[in-house]
């Protein structure tokens, strides 16, 4: 499905974007999409510099005045050739009936590498870098399978379909941020509503304030989608346990959308892998597809986790509009029962 986020979200991905655009290109990129980073996420790592409201004012013109996104949702972006040459590679690896002609394999993957070389400043947001950060995981599979002629056919279709999808993915989220940037009236204030509860850590993964349950089951996740075999079979104990807890003390103001179907999602993931994890049947392949089918049904969890916030902040902001608009409607009604009224526009904006 396509992804719209409106105002608030955008800002909050212009707003990152400043904080990158003042650190060395080069340092950013060695550590935006390190795949050993399986740190702890802690509340230290959250913190969002303070910048003004000019600086984000600036970088959201360069993006309104570079990104181009059609009724498709499909982008191009100007004066930077690497971003369409990388659609173009990733489309011309899908139809190639030979997965193993390395020419176009390294062709798609240099292409990727030169994208991420050459990002503007104003595209180096937490959620876009989050894509590029899953696309260089798909990107480095798959290379590996290239290069080693013991993988099935099998296996290099199912790593090439998480290379398209990572790039469609990567589409989508600079489609996003690009149409939340045509909304007429950028709350700014909102923004640390959203960013005090729900952020990106240095991981690349979110980090919720207040749920611990949540962040544990993150880190679970973080050590068993960056361990080898054995470290994925241990760390999905402790993620089979510890989202248990998650699932029973989830905040009320997550549950809105796809979010309590992710969870479903995830449990019955794991409740797969658990049931054929000591079949003899079940060869060793089998049994880490299996694992990673619980690994991206967390990653899917994730993303709906940062659009139900957004639906909240979006559902607040339109409620307390309606409320100030019928409380302060002069037709001669007295103060009670323009209030009343008020409160009852609120509440059910709130339930939407």
């Amino acid at each position: 499905m396509k992804k719209i986020f409106l105002s608030m979200l955008a800002l909050s991905m212009a707003i990152t974007a400043c904080n990158d655009s003042k650190k060395k290109d080069n340092a950013s990129n060695d550590t935006e999409y390190n795949e050993d980073a399986t740190g702890d996420s802690t509340s230290e790592d959250m913190d969002t510099q303070e910048m003004s409201r000019e600086d984000a004012e600036r970088m959201s013109k360069d993006m309104r005045d570079n990104v181009e996104v059609d009724d498709e949702d499909n982008v191009t972006i100007k004066s930077f050739a690497e971003y369409g040459e990388l659609q173009t590679q990733v489309r011309n690896l899908s139809t190639k009936p030979d997965l193993r002609e390395d020419m176009v394999g390294m062709e798609a993957y240099n292409a990727f590498e030169k994208f991420v070389a050459n990002m503007p400043a104003y595209l180096k947001t937490n959620a876009v870098m989050k894509e590029v950060q899953d696309t260089r995981v798909a990107m480095d599979r798959f290379k590996a399978d290239l290069e080693d002629e013991s993988v099935s056919k099998e296996t290099m279709k199912r790593h090439l379909m998480k290379v398209e999808t990572a790039v469609e993915d990567l589409n989508d989220e600079i489609a996003s941020v690009r149409q939340g940037l045509d909304a007429s009236d950028i709350d700014y204030t909102a923004y640390n509503d959203f960013a005090t509860n729900v952020n990106y850590g240095d991981n690349g993964l979110i980090y919720i304030t207040g749920f611990d349950a949540f962040n544990q089951a993150q880190r679970d996740y973080i050590l068993m989608r960056d361990g080898d075999m054995d470290e994925k079979m241990k760390y999905e104990t402790s993620l089979k346990k510890d989202f248990k807890a998650l699932a029973q003390n989830i905040p009320s103001y997550l549950l809105v959308d796809d979010v309590e179907d992710e969870i479903e999602d995830v449990q019955e993931e794991i409740a797969y892998y658990e049931k054929y994890k000591n079949d003899k049947s079940v060869d060793a392949e089998q049994q880490l597809e299996n694992l990673e089918e619980i690994e991206e049904a967390m990653y899917d969890l994730n993303r709906e986790l940062v659009k139900a916030r957004k639906k909240y902040v979006d559902n607040r902001k339109d409620a307390i509009e309606e409320f100030m608009e019928e409380f302060n409607d002069d037709d001669g009604r007295s103060m009670e029962a323009r209030l009343k009224d008020a409160t009852e526009e609120y509440n059910e904006e709130i339930e939407d």
